[in-house]
């Protein structure tokens, strides 16, 4: 075996194939770079719908606490005029806001956290409230009453409360 000539310290920059001095290159093959960008690819691809998933999840849970807030603050609006608030005909929940105000601390959002309205119902006889989501595509679709593995990642149900108790809601 022949020697290398090129030595620095104890780095070899010389690599014998087949009898002939050949200088080895730094770097990355094509080959490693491909591999560690599928990796990444594979490590993206489980990570972005389960971090979509967790959004849409902390909506949800967001336009609860905001609901619960109107429920609050409407039930303090009952004791103390001995009715609810009177629904406005295009049943959103933003025309009562201002009626409200006394009874809140923090303003409250007449929409939820997908910027769908909040919806505002009461009797004729002003003494049973509903106020109400629609999910996150803003449409009345129904409540989604059970989870199954088909429905357990959606989102658009009707999330409603009751004269201050949740009728529908998520689980």
């Amino acid at each position: 075996m022949v020697p290398c000539s090129k030595r620095v310290g104890n780095h070899s920059f010389c690599v014998f194939y087949g009898g002939v001095m050949k200088r080895r290159e730094k770097g990355f093959s094509l080959i490693e770079l491909m591999i560690v960008l599928v990796i990444i690819g594979i490590i993206v691809a489980i990570g972005i719908p389960n971090f979509l998933d967790a959004l849409d999840r902390s909506k949800q849970r967001a336009t609860v606490g905001e609901i619960r807030s109107w429920g609050l603050a409407i039930s303090s609006y009952h004791i103390e005029k001995n009715r609810f608030p009177p629904m406005d005909p295009s049943t959103t929940a933003g025309p009562i806001a201002p009626l409200l105000i006394p009874y809140v601390i923090s303003a409250l959002r007449p929409v939820d956290s997908w910027k769908n309205p909040l919806h505002y119902f009461t009797d004729v006889s002003g003494q049973v409230y509903t106020i109400s989501s629609f999910g996150k595509d803003g449409l009345d679709t129904g409540p989604l009453d059970f989870v199954t593995p088909l429905t357990w990642q959606n989102y658009d149900g009707k999330i409603e409360l009751c004269d201050g108790v949740f009728i529908h809601a998520p689980y």
